[in-house]
């Protein structure tokens, strides 16, 4: 597959409490209810494929695997309402072959992952508890690197100005050290010349 690293903000990360289907194709008309449960599959072949990506150790390197989970969830990079299973795992599959150093071998053992997660109703509420724990995780994450990197930013603006403050209240000082660094380098070529010795 080709790269796809990308880069997250916390905005990216929506929470799986609040999915919604955003169409009224998402309504089956039988039962008036959201047909939500291709994105549920979805979601979890995401999981698996990640986890497995990752050797069950996401935790090591949170934003990478968020890269990840952007790149093979449509669900939750586009709010993509699936209309079938088949089309969810289908599109899982071609996004998981995106994710560099990724085989279609490696892809079709997460489908298998997800298979026995929706067998086992049990391992399924897990794997979304586990999956949301994980997102709300990275948002955090994502929220401190913003504030680290604001904070920084506006340290950097005060010693910008601390200094340009100084220059304006002593120019004098200002020229000295100058001075004193032009004299510094004089000397040093000075010592760097070659010294000759007088024959008598």
């Amino acid at each position: 597959g080709s790269s796809t690293k990308r880069e997250l903000s916390a905005v990216d990360i929506p929470s799986l409490r609040y999915l919604r289907a955003p169409t009224p194709t998402a309504i089956d008309p039988r039962t008036k209810r959201l047909k939500l449960l291709p994105n549920l599959v979805e979601l979890l072949f995401t999981y698996a494929f990640t986890k497995r990506l990752y050797n069950g150790e996401w935790e090591e390197d949170r934003k990478g695997a968020g890269s990840v989970v952007f790149t093979v969830s449509d669900v939750l990079d586009k709010s993509a309402v699936l209309p079938s299973m088949g089309a969810a795992i289908r599109k899982g599959l071609e996004n998981a072959e995106r994710v560099a150093g990724v085989t279609h071998a490696f892809a079709v053992e997460a489908v298998r992952d997800t298979a026995r997660m929706l067998f086992y109703h049990t391992l399924s509420l897990r794997a979304l508890a586990d999956f949301q724990c994980f997102l709300e995780t990275l948002a955090e994450e994502l929220r401190e690197d913003r504030r680290q990197q604001r904070l920084n930013l506006q340290k950097r603006q005060q010693q910008q100005q601390q200094q340009q403050a100084r220059r304006i209240e002593n120019p004098q000082t200002v020229k000295s050290a100058a001075k004193g660094e032009a004299d510094n380098c004089i000397d040093n070529e000075k010592d760097e010349l070659p010294k000759t010795t007088a024959k008598g």
